[in-house]
């Protein structure tokens, strides 16, 4: 789980962590169950029933769902109180923990980590926008009251640390940007910087759990701009199957998982084979992607939405373009990225060097071992 990895990161920064398992709350159905392999379409239609019909319960009886979620967020934090009375700690860490945090008695200094607020995520995904009304209060109320409750926050970008002040009430000074991690790191030595594209053959790398929120069909498009203009484009893409899979420009690498040790290397093998990350998407927390090709001297040309003008430094470890932008204009800016050799060095060069520095989990660890240790001193 996430939270077990946060406490291996800061355990490996050099933090004596101890676990503290707050337990298993029930959530609203109104979160929805979004579907698990094998399991029949039948039940799946019958879970969306159920979802729709607490939704809309939710919408027509608001203050019952704040109140059942409020519950549930006061139970948490019980139960969490009640396991930190029996372990010594000087800092309380909770990744993505607002529901227990959000009425924590605490009597030393609590970070609160996530990589999005509330507002941010209701705004950005569909099924978050279609919960009932009560079900949204509730989720902006629990993030809003962890804010009040923690002494540092940290977010991965500063589209989140904006949401963080301005929607939720954190103080300017109380939130830090610390950048998260690729997943996907290289196994073995590679050359630095990339070599740029030869006989102008060009290989993109889309991955997208949400090829629609990713822009799919639009990196299809100027993938067969590029075409028409005389370069021989590959467009993989990693993710779930959709209708541009049948496009002559899409390579399908089909759902790579991170877990299953034949996919962490057929998504290494795209690393190392692709030119650049190309992710033109309308909507997104972060994006770790490009992280993963950075780690690999691969720049990336990405939109300027969410957290994405975060993880790319415009004209220096890739391309930030604005998310209306025409194919062509799409198209020039890849053609300007990977023409020229030299230029193309010193975008791979600078995306690997920002990597080693910056954008990798051990930098995380430390940083928020740091920010840990703030608060002892400030406290003492």
């Amino acid at each position: 789980s996430e939270d077990h990895i946060a406490s291996d990161l800061i355990e490996r920064a050099g933090c004596e962590v101890v676990p503290v398992i707050v337990g298993a709350f029930p959530r609203s159905r109104g979160t929805g169950v979004f579907g698990r392999r094998g399991r029949s379409k039948l039940l799946d239609r019958f879970k969306d029933l159920g979802v729709m019909a607490q939704n809309r319960c939710d919408g027509v009886f608001p203050s019952r769902a704040v109140h059942r979620a409020d519950k549930h967020a006061r139970s948490a934090a019980v139960a969490a109180a009640r396991s930190l009375d029996q372990v010594g700690c000087d800092v309380i860490f909770g990744s993505g923990m607002s529901m227990p945090l959000a009425y924590l008695k605490r009597c030393v200094p609590v970070i609160y980590a996530t990589d999005a607020t509330a507002r941010l995520v209701i705004d950005t995904y569909p099924k978050m926008r279609a919960l009932g009304r009560g079900r949204r209060v509730a989720m902006l109320n629990q993030e809003t009251r962890a804010v009040g409750n923690a002494d540092a926050i940290v977010v991965p970008s500063s589209y989140c640390r904006r949401s963080m002040i301005v929607d939720h009430g954190a103080r300017a000074d109380q939130v830090s940007v610390v950048a998260l991690g690729a997943n996907i790191v290289p196994d073995i030595l590679i050359e630095i910087p990339t070599p740029a594209p030869v006989d102008r053959n060009l290989d993109l790398l889309l991955t997208a759990a949400d090829p629609d929120r990713k822009q799919l069909p639009l990196a299809v498009e100027v993938s067969s701009e590029l075409r028409s203009r005389g370069w021989h484009v590959r467009l993989h893409y990693v993710g779930p199957r959709h209708a541009c899979c049948a496009a002559d420009d899409v390579v399908w690498a089909g759902e790579l998982r991170m877990g299953v040790p034949e996919d962490a290397r057929r998504h290494r093998s795209l690393l190392k084979a692709c030119h650049l990350a190309f992710l033109p998407s309308i909507g997104v927390m972060y994006g770790i992607a490009p992280i993963e090709s950075a780690a690999f001297g691969r720049p990336a040309i990405v939109s300027d939405v969410g957290g994405l003008p975060s993880v790319v430094r415009d004209g220096v470890t890739g391309r930030v373009i604005p998310l209306q932008t025409p194919i062509t204009g799409w198209a020039d800016a890849i053609e300007a990225m990977v023409t020229r050799p030299e230029r193309y060095a010193e975008f791979s060069q600078a995306a690997h060097q920002r990597y080693l520095k910056e954008l990798n989990w051990d930098a995380w660890g430390h940083t928020v071992r740091g920010l840990a240790e703030e608060l002892v001193s400030a406290g003492g």
